[in-house]
């Protein structure tokens, strides 16, 4: 049964704002991106975002070609199963004669914020809240009671495709530093957990550490014991409860923009949607082109004359691949280690809640 953890609600733009865009920037290419010139010789990088609705412009080709820059050179942009890859080739796209292309605007990270919702995240293993198939959505962690329509699906699927083509186009650069990026961002994320946070919650989760003992000894003993006793208890128990402030501020300050835990999210959710880019444009181009012909219903039929069962599902969006992270095999490793540090901060949560009540019912002797 999938489940939710501690950091789940990061996979939400809404719970992670940035200083002037909801969760994922928007940013300018670097200087290498930009260029400015005539003719068609000159090289650019790909045009605006509606420009990348294949519902009008895929064909049956099966490789994707988009203009790469020209500081790039030919790229491969994405590797994730069944598709092997989308191959990004220079000038594949011809330019707009005579247009001069100057310092074009990027925003892969608005592209991120509308392909969230219809993708699995590495965060946890809840399917997506908008599918692009014809499933169940899921909200907040619990599966909806009825399944969305097809032209719900189709319009879903839309949105991402659009997105996902949208991002292994402007985001071809960050699949050169995506290894690198994520692994700085884990690092500083361990280095909090391991160096700040474990510290301040392990007297509410380690049963064996001094801290824990005396608190559930002082709980356990406080009716029994003499006036004195019982006001050192209280006092022992109520620093303990001061904790909680500094356990708080520590996971907030970790949660704003440029902490431990915020960048990382941020990175996680990032790195999960480029690694589905490719499945998305591979399968929504089996619905669109089996959608827009009548290519499935004249040739693709079996040998009685009927439509073959497997075009007729991805016709109808009714075969949902499951979740397409299950491809690479980091996925299951980072999503325990959340599962493991989720269930360490709600432990914590919980004991500490034991003390605060133990005190709200038993005020200072």
């Amino acid at each position: 049964m999938p489940t939710t953890n501690e950091f789940s609600k990061f996979k939400e733009t809404q719970n992670t704002k940035l200083t002037e865009h909801v969760f994922f920037r928007k940013v300018g290419h670097s200087i290498s991106q930009n260029w400015s010139g005539t003719g068609t010789s000159d090289k650019a990088l790909s045009v605006a975002n509606q420009s990348l609705n294949v519902a009008t412009g895929l064909s049956t080709g099966a490789t994707i070609a988009i203009i790469a820059g020209a500081s790039t050179g030919a790229f491969v942009a994405v590797v994730a199963a069944p598709l092997a890859a989308a191959i990004i080739g220079v000038g594949a796209l011809a330019l707009v004669g005579g247009v001069t292309v100057r310092s074009m605007y990027s925003d892969r990270d608005g592209a991120h914020e509308k392909l969230e919702p219809h993708v699995w995240s590495l965060i946890d293993d809840i399917p997506p809240e908008k599918p692009i198939w014809e499933g169940k959505p899921w909200v907040n962690g619990e599966e909806g009671a009825q399944a969305i329509t097809t032209a719900e699906a189709e319009a879903n699927m839309d949105t991402a495709r659009q997105a996902a083509l949208y991002l292994m186009t402007e985001g071809q650069a960050q699949f050169k530093v995506m290894g690198p990026k994520l692994k700085t961002a884990q690092d500083n994320f361990d280095a909090w957990w391991n160096g700040t946070y474990e510290p301040l919650i392990s007297d509410f989760v380690v049963e064996s550490s001094p801290g824990y003992r005396r608190n559930a000894t002082d709980m356990r003993d406080y009716a029994a014991s003499i006036n004195a006793s019982k006001i050192r208890k209280w006092d022992r128990l109520s620093a303990s409860a001061k904790k909680d402030n500094k356990i708080k501020k520590a996971y907030a300050d970790a949660s704003k923009q440029g902490g431990a835990l915020f960048e990382y999210m941020r990175c996680i959710v990032q790195t999960g949607n480029y690694l589905q880019c490719a499945n998305i444009v591979h399968y929504s181009t089996f619905v669109k082109l089996n959608k827009k012909s009548n290519f499935q219903s004249s040739q693709i039929t079996n040998a009685t004359g009927i439509l073959h069962p497997a075009v007729h599902a991805l016709t109808t969006l009714k075969t949902d691949p499951g979740d397409m992270l299950g491809h690479w095999d980091m996925t299951t490793p980072i999503r325990v280690v959340f599962a493991h540090r989720s269930d360490r901060i709600k432990l914590a949560k919980t004991n500490m809640k034991k003390i605060t009540d133990f005190l709200a019912a038993n005020p200072r002797p």
